[in-house]
């Protein structure tokens, strides 16, 4: 059995064990037999199938709730992970063990520097591929622009104008700007740009006049202020593509950028700069995009949704991902038209030109520059556009934000509340996880003493780089760290539009989705150094460099695993499709922990004999008490943004008639024994029933993904953008329209649905 889980970066495969415990893992429709282990790192679950394991690190979590069974809450919407036991008290121990880390690790957070021991904590017990440990990695400013991109004999210039960031710090400390252009004029263009983040390059390529910029806003205002040492930079950088187009990209919709005006801010009055256009893409804030996510979120976890189509398609699109992803593949398609067809120059800014300037910048240079389609590529564009030139990964993805541990009725009703009785909830981070019940070993409590001295010790050395005797640093959080209204999912929108990509051009990748999906959790996880903190500037006076993991080795040490076998290398400048069904659900990042993408098997058959009590069906009662959470977070805990209970659906597959058998934690009620006997019942009622054609007893199908179709299963026609693939719900394999025109009725929904040719003829 292969569980939902992305190929695992080689870290903490020998971290310290702090628990481990017989359980039960919620997949698939049913719960899989297995040990699960909490190391210094993550939670374990080994299949006793043999299968491959699923690993989750701590950090990861959002929420944990204890009722009938241990549910945790991914960030970043990856969904949640249930477990059941075949005793009361082990959830109950290993809740107390988890509890007790999140608690340690939230206070060794409070300080944003102190984020960096626990990363470093993490390194010491882990272990590491060769040369994991080398610090952040692998990217180099001057082999890029100077090296790759010649841009010094492109007419541009390094400027170490904000050495030591004392121009902008939120940028780079190295800027490549026109070389005709002095430092003097750029200091003085930085007071009028938003944060001080002038336009500078972010691409050229070789042998074209076409050139590729980034900024933030300008502080042009409601009366229309103007900045000389600005416009002649605008200028500069237009004469360098002499009479070619040069178009500044406001991603942000109109009305957002004249309210901004009201701030001071606003977009460029283009009688100022001459021979220059402006365009608006209509790509919504980062409001926006979060609570649109919830509510895709939603509608991917729920059990009722996904077991009626028509619902689920109607909750996808009301949550308006799809077409916000499509906006912004339409916005880097715009950039690059004009980068290429139109051999022009391109400036990009939104507000801050942190968020979806990136998003922007990013894509546009995947559509015109191969290179950023191979691994090596995309490990440089990420390090290059969201770790250089700054993206707040600290507030976008909540780091070390409280984890909320609540334990529930076993009855599943009412609202999720601390529990007193539960071991470890609340209580001091000094007793370590081992104090309160757990099954771990005593040894646990010397990592979390580790991670505060090791905070202690970098909160010191912070205080000396910025010249100050206190522990506070410069980027200290005075109010703690906790998710706050910046929280959104700017990065992991990025990497599921470079899906959308993968999907419609396979071949053209030479990484797959694997890779982009190890990157979600990576920068999710709160592991890596990379992604700690907001800027580099941060990174820089933290030391994340000498004191953390780098995620690149440890992406690049895998390689084997993220290599796309279909990749067929070229030249030709992509134009991603960005209408009806070319923008899909990524499927395999938010539903990866729920039964998805097709009619599954409502009961699944058992992975070993029935007498050893393998597998049992998933009750209703027990997704009723996850469903039924009104107090739900799909991005992050504490965040503010409620998802309403009619949306917070249980994240595990059910289909119509489903065995209703309850597992229960309350003795009072029925024995744990009493509750396996039942299902083992209900499974023989079902399999001796009358023969109707119910969800109950279908077979087993093996769904055939997406990825490994590539030609139609009975027509042999080859799929591409033209030729769509289709699944048939019957067999599992993948055809192409023509081949796969029947419908007929599965399931007692009564609604008909797509099967092939061979299986209409069969049934009737």
């Amino acid at each position: 059995m292969d569980l939902p889980c992305s190929p695992e970066l080689a870290v903490g495969t020998a971290a310290m064990v702090l628990h481990e415990t017989p359980g039960y893992l919620a997949w698939g429709g049913a719960f899989a037999p297995g040990v699960v282990t909490v190391t210094a790192v993550a939670l374990h679950f080994a299949p006793d199938c043999g299968g491959r394991p699923l690993r989750c690190p701590l950090l990861a979590v959002a929420k944990a709730s204890l009722g009938s069974c241990l549910e945790l809450r991914l960030r970043g919407a990856a969904g949640r992970i249930v477990l059941a036991f075949d005793a009361p008290q082990s959830g109950r121990a290993l809740l107390a063990t988890l509890a007790g880390y999140w608690t340690a690790a939230k206070a060794a957070g409070r300080d944003l520097a102190s984020q960096a021991a626990i990363a470093c904590a993490y390194a010491r017990v882990a272990s590491l591929p060769p040369g994991a440990d080398s610090g952040l990695g692998v990217f180099s400013v001057v082999d890029e622009f100077d090296g790759r991109m010649q841009a010094t004999d492109a007419g541009f210039r390094a400027s170490f104008v904000n050495s030591e960031y004392a121009l902008s710090d939120s940028y780079p400390s190295v800027l490549y700007v026109p070389a005709g252009v002095a430092d003097d004029i750029l200091r003085a263009a930085a007071s009028f740009r938003a944060k001080e983040r002038i336009p500078v390059l972010c691409w050229t390529l070789p042998g074209s006049p076409a050139a590729l910029f980034r900024s933030a806003q300008p502080a042009t205002g409601l009366i229309g202020h103007r900045c000389d040492a600005d416009e002649r930079l605008v200028a500069a950088m237009a004469a360098l593509n002499p009479g070619a187009p040069f178009v500044i990209i406001d991603a942000r919709p109109y009305v957002n950028a004249a309210l901004n005006s009201a701030k001071g801010y606003g977009t460029e009055r283009i009688g100022n700069y001459p021979n220059v256009t402006l365009e608006f893409m209509g790509i919504g804030n980062i409001h926006v995009m979060r609570d649109s996510l919830h509510k895709l979120a939603a509608a991917v976890n729920s059990p009722k949704a996904r077991a009626r189509p028509s619902e689920w398609l109607s909750r996808v699109a009301d949550s308006g991902w799809l077409d916000h992803v499509a906006k912004v593949l339409a916005g880097a398609n715009r950039i690059a038209h004009i980068l290429t067809a139109e051999a022009g120059s391109v400036l990009v800014h939104c507000s801050h030109g942190w968020d979806r300037t990136p998003q922007l910048t990013s894509l546009a240079q995947v559509l015109v520059d191969p290179y950023y389609r191979t691994l090596d590529g995309l490990v440089t564009l990420v390090q290059k556009e969201w770790l250089s030139f700054g993206h707040k990964f600290a507030d976008r993805t909540s780091q070390f934000a409280d984890v909320r541990v609540s334990s529930r009725s076993s009855k599943g009703g009412g609202s999720a509340t601390p529990d007193p009785s539960v071991p470890g909830v609340g209580f001091d981070a000094g007793s370590g996880p081992g104090a309160a019940g757990s099954d771990g070993p005593s040894s646990s409590s010397s990592v979390l003493r580790g991670m505060r001295s090791l905070g202690k010790s970098l909160s010191r050395n912070l205080g000396r780089l910025s010249g100050s005797s206190n522990e506070a640093s410069p980027v200290s959080r005075s109010k703690g760290v906790g998710p706050t209204s910046e929280e959104s999912p700017i990065f992991l929108q990025f990497l599921d539009a470079l899906y959308q990509l993968l999907h419609q051009f396979p071949w053209a990748f030479e990484y797959n989705e694997d890779a982009l999906i190890a990157l979600a959790d990576a920068a999710y996880s709160d592991l890596f150094g990379t992604f700690l903190l907001n800027f580099e500037a941060e990174r820089v006076q933290a030391d994340l460099n000498s004191s953390t993991l780098s995620v690149w080795p440890c992406l690049l040490a895998a390689r084997d695993q993220f290599i796309n076998p279909r990749f067929d290398a070229c030249d030709e400048v992509l134009t991603a499709a960005t209408t009806g069904h070319h923008v899909s659900v990524w499927t395999g990042y938010y539903g990866r922990y729920v039964s998805f993408g097709h009619p599954a098997p409502a009961r699944c058959q058992c992975l070993v004999p029935k007498a050893e009590r393998s597998l049992s069906v998933i009750p209703p009662s027990l997704l009723d008490e996850l469903s039924d959470d009104g107090d739900d977070h799909y991005l992050s805990a504490g965040s503010g943004e409620d998802v309403s209970a009619g949306e917070a659906e249980g994240s595990t597959s059910v289909h119509p008639g489903e065995a209703a058998n309850h597992v229960s934690e309350d003795e009072a009620s029925l024995s744990w024994d009493e509750s396996w006997e039942a299902v083992e019942s209900e499974q023989d009622v079902a399999e001796t029933g009358d023969g109707s054609e119910s969800a109950l007893a279908a077979p087993a199908v093996r769904w055939v993904p997406d990825s490994e179709a590539f030609q139609c299963a009975q027509c042999q026609s080859k799929f591409s953008i033209s030729v769509r693939r289709h699944h048939c719900r019957l067999c599992g394999k993948v055809f192409c329209n023509k081949c796969t025109k029947a419908r007929i009725v599965l399931f007692d929904d009564g609604k008909k649905h797509r099967v092939c040719d061979t299986c209409a003829k069969a049934r009737h």
